[in-house]
């Protein structure tokens, strides 16, 4: 049995006709502010229940165009990845070609150098303090010559290559 002895304007409004059926007195303010209170709380759970199924709505949706996207992804990525991993091994293949003559221009500058480099040092310390070979007319007859027209190679079968100097001194 419900207990009407301690009745206040915050209690349910059901609780408080209830008590005015069993014959306790219920101020009318009471009533009201307890009808409005229930209204209200009415009101916001049925804006809850609203919001809560909206948002549910929303996320269904959200979730099927995720689904889709992904749906879409998983069907177009094969062919995408297929063309991406033919791309990178032409990539792959093309700068491994640049590299190794890259590579290769080095070692044949490496292999210049040290040749240009022992050949100019022996003619250094060959003729260091010697006047070099002039003709009658005091022009260098012979000289080491590296020369477009005459060969790019200082030495022929481990011999110095010694040509007229086509540079006139």
């Amino acid at each position: 049995m419900t207990d009407f002895n301690n009745l206040s304007q915050h209690d349910d409004y059901d609780h408080l006709l209830a008590a005015v059926e069993h014959g306790h007195h219920v101020p009318e303010a009471w009533l009201a502010y307890a009808l409005q209170s229930s209204e209200k709380r009415q009101e916001q759970a049925e804006v809850a229940a609203r919001v809560a199924a909206d948002v549910k709505a929303a996320r269904a949706a959200q979730d099927k165009r995720n689904t889709t996207r992904i749906d879409k992804a998983r069907k177009d990525l094969p062919p995408m990845v297929e063309e991406y991993h033919a791309a990178r091994d032409t990539a792959t293949e093309e700068y491994a070609k640049a590299r190794a003559a890259v590579e290769e221009a080095r070692q044949a500058y490496r292999n210049a150098h040290a040749k240009y480099a022992a050949v100019f040092t022996y003619l250094r310390d060959m003729w260091d303090g010697q006047e070099l070979p002039r003709d009658e007319d005091g022009n260098v007859t012979a000289t080491f010559c590296v020369h477009p027209n005459h060969g790019n190679s200082p030495m022929v079968d481990g011999e110095l290559v010694v040509a007229p100097n086509p540079f006139r001194v």
